[in-house]
């Protein structure tokens, strides 16, 4: 007797932690492509089956990247659990330090998305930065955006430096490199860039600020181009030297 497998390459939307109350347009798509994958999986041959697997499985890492690369469009967001200010009293400038040198080098946050310590922020900061799709305004929709950028596997951030500035501004210098979360291969130039965090009289953080090392046009065609551009990044251990 034939057994079908259910498709494990496209994973029920719900799976993708709080991603259904701030994405409600992929939460559609998803569903209908669970539906189809279902129907994929009825297919008798088992060449036309991996095939259309492989299809559908394309289109929705597509779908999921393209929203993700426009988190600053206001697509409809119904902010839930992250609209709420902390309570009790602010952390000390260097338990924000540790917190967020533990995000970078514990969480990887600027390629999983889901590693932010969202306590550190005010819930609508706004994140800036080279990236045309910037800025991005609040910790929920830059989550869910980030969260679905990268290959996490297959990418990571590494911290060089972190260093208090002053009272309300804290800075990180770091290298990042990886792979976009696409069907193809594609890797993108190794960089580095410093994020500054600035911190209201609350002292949570509501400007979150970066720069690269490389423009924004530069970082998009040397996925296709990998010539194009500057050199990439020197590895960890040639900064640090």
């Amino acid at each position: 007797m034939h057994r079908t497998a259910s498709l494990s390459l496209i994973p029920p939307y719900a799976r993708f932690t709080g991603l259904s109350d701030t994405q409600p347009v992929l939460q559609a798509a998803a569903d209908s492509l669970t539906s189809l994958s279902e129907r994929v999986s009825q297919v008798r041959c088992p060449f036309w089956r991996k095939r259309a697997h492989d299809t559908v499985d394309a289109v929705w890492r597509c779908l999921r990247w393209t929203v993700s690369r426009h988190a600053s469009l206001n697509l409809p967001v119904i902010p839930t659990r992250t609209t709420q200010i902390p309570f009790g009293p602010p952390m000390s400038l260097s338990m924000r330090l540790s917190r967020l040198r533990e995000d970078f080098e514990l969480r990887q946050y600027y390629v999983t998305g889901v590693g932010i310590s969202s306590v550190l922020y005010h819930p609508l900061c706004v994140f800036d930065g080279p990236d045309f799709d910037m800025p991005v305004h609040g910790v929920a929709r830059w989550k869910n955006a980030t969260s679905g950028l990268f290959r996490t596997s297959k990418s990571r951030i590494d911290l060089i430096s972190i260093e208090v500035v002053d009272e309300r501004k804290i800075q990180a210098h770091w290298r990042l490199e990886g792979m976009l979360a696409l069907p193809f291969s594609a890797k993108i130039k190794p960089y580095t860039g410093t994020t500054f965090y600035h911190f209201d009289d609350q002292g949570l953080i509501h400007k979150h600020e970066e720069e690269w090392s490389l423009s924004a046009i530069d970082a998009f065609i040397s996925v296709l181009i990998p010539t194009f551009g500057v050199p990439p990044a020197p590895r960890l251990e040639e900064i640090e030297q």
